[in-house]
């Protein structure tokens, strides 16, 4: 009994150590197990298509030792047979998700990180949320699990989404970014009738566009990667 005992409590320090040495994060915050990390897509002022190309969120080894990562992503039946997602990360080759589940296997070396980018396609007015639940291991032990949701929705109904406010915040009649780490970003602002009135591109970690100019009233800011706000014009 002694001896199982002290097994398991082997295998549990041995758990805790590689989920402390391998961590996954988004915006340059960790992410919690069971998570939900939330992307809103950007939509085509041309088609109305959606699409969302987000790098994070990342997953990096904190530790002094390589580790062999092992994740794995799950999506519903029916969006693998919609071919929504395509994912370029861990391995760095891009293709689409053309089964429900897909794992990918690297090799992680100590200090370095790499991406999921996991994208998602919408077709025009093909309107919906769609969830990929992902797991990840590290020299086949288990290490966190969270779900990635991206969110499509129909511009005119930006009253109804929820915003998470993060890394965005308004003061006046300029909109402030605050992220974890400097990146390829760009900034969509969308009038409730689902117009496109604003667009700005950057890798910088802080900055702020300016909202002069535009009419009183609710707009929703996103930047496609997890961080929404909505903001009152006066």
């Amino acid at each position: 009994m002694k001896k199982l005992l002290a097994l398991a409590a082997l295998v549990l320090a041995c758990t805790a150590s590689m989920k402390a040495q391998v961590k996954v994060t988004c915006n340059g915050k960790e992410v919690a197990t069971n998570e939900v990390v939330t992307f809103y897509a950007d939509v085509d002022e041309g088609d109305g298509s959606g699409e969302v190309l987000a790098r994070e969120p990342m997953i990096v080894n904190t530790g002094d030792e390589a580790v062999d990562l092992k994740v794995t992503v799950v999506i519903d039946r029916k969006l693998a047979s919609e071919n929504i997602f395509s994912w370029c990360g861990i391995t760095g080759s891009c293709g689409e998700m053309s089964t429900f589940t897909e794992t990918r296997e690297a090799p992680l070396a100590p200090g370095q990180s790499t991406d999921m980018s996991l994208h998602a396609n919408f077709k025009s007015g093909n309107y919906m949320t769609a969830n990929a639940n992902v797991t990840v291991m590290a020299d086949d032990q288990y290490v966190t699990s969270f779900v990635l949701r991206y969110v499509y929705a129909d511009p005119t109904g930006i009253s109804q989404v929820k915003a998470d406010n993060k890394g965005l915040l308004v003061n006046g009649n300029t909109l402030s970014y605050a992220f974890g780490s400097a990146a390829p970003r760009t900034i969509s602002l969308y009038a409730t009738d689902g117009r496109l009135v604003k667009r700005a591109a950057t890798t910088a970690a802080n900055g702020t566009v300016s909202l002069a100019g535009l009419q009183r009233g609710l707009y929703l800011a996103t930047t496609g990667m997890g961080s929404s706000v909505k903001i009152m014009v006066k």
